[in-house]
């Protein structure tokens, strides 16, 4: 059986602690990520403003209500036929 060198030892051991070290930092960094507007919500570890869109819809003191939008018409013209 081959013997382990010590500073092959230590080399490995800094490299796993820099690569654990590295993981920690991304993952952080991913799961907090605020500069793209990416779908999900971010827990709740997160520095910063906490936002919730699950909650019902946000009404400012009843002076502004959310107003529905109108769904738009079919514009295809009844003269054309299907061809079966």
């Amino acid at each position: 059986m081959p013997k382990i060198s010590f500073k092959l030892f230590l080399f490995w051991g800094a490299a796993l602690v820099i690569a654990i070290g590295l993981f920690v930092f991304v993952r952080a960094l991913t799961v907090c990520w605020r500069l793209t507007a990416l779908p999900g919500i971010p827990p709740a570890s997160c520095a910063g403003e906490v936002v919730n869109p699950l909650e019902a819809p946000a009404v400012d003191n009843d002076q502004n209500t959310p107003e529905p939008t109108a769904t738009p018409e079919f514009l295809a013209s009844e003269d054309l036929g299907y061809n079966i």
